[in-house]
């Protein structure tokens, strides 16, 4: 059996071509309609450019005429959840397990769906399983401290750039439509108020970038501005929206602290949103501090927490106290410049409590 074809059309999905790869399954499919790696693969493929509703169809087909194949059974559970329908992706997740119990890596997503129907306990235990039989998966390691409230100082890296690298396709219009995303206008309105004559010479460096939603805002009214974030697939969105001078792959403390990334210097560095992901602040607010020039400010949204300095949330973000942060920023010597109460996002029927803070280097 010649399985080059196959073999082609699933290296493009691999690399992303989907367009090239899609082409080429449907190309094998016209040929041998019971081709399953095919089917499973354009399954994938909705499944990766957000296609849900043709996603879910392609994997139901497959499991209709093969229950044994696991493949279909989990693609199908990890498409209800990421559609939020949770009680239906914890049932094919089940069933998919007693396939092939030893694909373990997809325990937190189960885990994950159980949390979301308030399963807290069986939650907790397939989180577990998971980090058991693999310690390196960090998005099982970051939600099952979220859920236990286990004391950590930031999330890892790997975590953001997989969460951010899955939501990059529908970022911009389920945080907008959705969630009522209000911070980048918030941050726009403040850098109006600082910006004085000089305004065509102000250099923005944008912390957790993000698909771009601050940067547009701010675009018409500085010079240039940079953009850092962890996530490969939303600096490739921002990308396209053609307002950054440069982009940059990188957490924070290592863009901030190597001076050859980037500028040398900027007069203002934003971050909306972005800040939720690190717990202890300190780090990130002295590299703020040094690349700021004279005179520089740093806008940034935070999550609120009303008594610990700072705490890891069941949402998997961190909120942190006005005193802990004003405390923070203090030490590194910039001055309080503004603080500001604001609803950041919604969450459900939920207003998200937040702040939005203003500092100045002197």
């Amino acid at each position: 059996m010649n399985t080059a074809p196959i073999d082609n059309a699933l290296e493009l999905l691999e690399k992303e071509e989907y367009v090239l790869a899609e082409a080429a399954l449907r190309e094998i499919l016209r040929r041998k309609p019971d081709c399953t790696s095919a089917q499973i693969g354009l399954g994938d493929l909705f499944f990766a450019t957000s296609n849900y509703e043709a996603a879910e169809k392609t994997y139901k087909g497959i499991i209709e005429n093969s229950r044994s194949n696991s493949d279909a059974f989990f693609g199908l559970a990890a498409t209800l959840r990421v559609s939020e329908r949770y009680p239906e992706a914890i049932s094919y997740y089940e069933q998919a397990f007693k396939i092939e119990p030893d694909r373990t890596d997809a325990y937190w997503e189960i885990a994950y769906s159980k949390e979301m129907v308030g399963d807290l306990a069986g939650a907790e235990a397939d989180y577990r399983k998971c980090v058991l039989d693999n310690p390196s998966n960090s998005m099982a390691q970051h939600l099952l401290a979220a859920l236990r409230g286990d004391p950590t100082d930031r999330a890892p890296e790997k975590y953001v750039s997989e969460l951010f690298d899955d939501y990059a396709a529908v970022f911009d219009r389920e945080l907008i439509g959705e969630l009522s995303y209000c911070v980048p206008q918030q941050i726009e309105r403040q850098i109006k108020k600082v910006l004085f004559d000089n305004k065509a010479t102000q250099t923005v460096l944008d912390l957790g970038c993000g698909t771009g939603l601050v940067g547009e805002t701010l675009v018409g009214l500085v010079s240039s501005i940079d953009g850092v974030d962890l996530s490969p697939k939303m600096l490739e969105v921002a990308g396209t929206k053609r307002i950054y001078t440069e982009l940059f792959e990188a957490d924070f403390e290592s863009f901030l602290g190597n001076r050859k990334l980037g500028k040398k210097e900027y007069n203002i560095v934003v971050s909306g949103d972005a800040l939720v992901y690190c717990g202890k602040l300190d780090t990130v607010s002295s590299g703020v501090f040094e690349r700021l020039a004279s005179g520089g400010v740093f806008c940034f949204s935070l999550e609120e927490a009303q008594s610990l300095d700072y705490q890891l949330q069941r949402s998997g973000r961190y909120s942190h106290s006005s005193h802990y942060v004003n405390k923070t920023l203090n030490a590194c010597g910039f001055v309080p410049w503004m603080e500001k109460s604001i609803v950041p996002r919604t969450d459900g029927e939920l207003d998200i409590s937040g702040k939005l803070y203003l500092f100045k280097k002197h």
